[in-house]
């Protein structure tokens, strides 16, 4: 016997959260590997500025 009612959309729900999730996990790791480059780029700019003891 199949039990057709109750909660149809909650596994749809929930997967959408899910794929949200995942999406916002992969922003944030993305931008804190640019983020971090671009300090580590930061800090390197004077040593490679020739003007840098002027």
């Amino acid at each position: 016997m199949r039990n057709t009612g109750g909660n149809g959309t909650y596994p749809k729900v929930e997967v959408q959260w899910l794929n949200q999730a995942v999406c916002f996990y992969q922003i944030y790791s993305w931008l804190t590997v640019k983020c971090q480059a671009i300090r580590h780029l930061s800090k390197l700019q004077p040593f490679n500025n020739k003007n840098s003891h002027l």
